[in-house]
């Protein structure tokens, strides 16, 4: 855990003195460097096993879901329903990586890492921020595959960018049940 802390205050230190850092703190993009990690939320460990799923589902308390705070409503044809959007703001490997393991850690999984995905709770694409209380393993496979949950993320976006649903709607269902908002939108 120490290691992975130490990891962090290194990635964050070396991304100022590169100038990736903005005064708020947040790592920005820079010209040469289109994506960037939010960091609306905290960076946070669990102990080892302290998170467990519910039914295939996120442990609520582990994981509840955060936005990220530059996507509202208002500005959702600017942001999340311009295409390349979740692209360019997805943070590259260098920084989900080290937040797989410890997630993985949290939730006890120990299953080979390529069979896992970091998902997002809230989907990138439906204004998700990259934040421990965002973020969970999911295996890729199954009837509560990151596969099918990746249908889902896709649907509530093209019903959101439509105006057919509300944006904090959408980050509402999936955030509690996302399998309960398959059902209704995919069925």
């Amino acid at each position: 855990m120490r290691r992975l802390i130490q990891f962090v205050v290194a990635a964050v230190m070396s991304a100022a003195v590169s100038g990736c850092l903005s005064d708020s703190g947040a790592l920005t993009a820079r010209a040469d460097r289109p994506r960037e990690a939010p960091a609306d939320g905290p960076i946070t460990s669990a102990p080892e096993g302290t998170c467990h799923y519910r039914d295939a589902l996120p442990d609520p308390q582990c994981t509840p879901g955060d936005r990220d705070s530059r996507v509202t409503q208002d500005n959702i044809s600017s942001t999340i329903c311009v295409r390349g959007w979740s692209k360019q703001v997805r943070p590259p490997a260098s920084v989900t990586e080290p937040l797989k393991f410890e997630r993985m850690r949290a939730y006890g999984v120990t299953a080979p890492v390529k069979t896992i995905a970091l998902d997002h709770l809230i989907a990138i694409s439906l204004g998700g921020a990259t934040s421990t209380a965002n973020l969970w393993p999911q295996s890729w496979d199954g009837d509560a595959g990151a596969h099918k949950k990746d249908e889902l993320e896709d649907r509530l976006h093209a019903l959101v960018c439509a105006g057919e649903v509300p944006l904090a709607q959408a980050q509402d269902e999936i955030a509690s049940d996302w399998l309960a908002a398959y059902q209704k939108y995919i069925g």
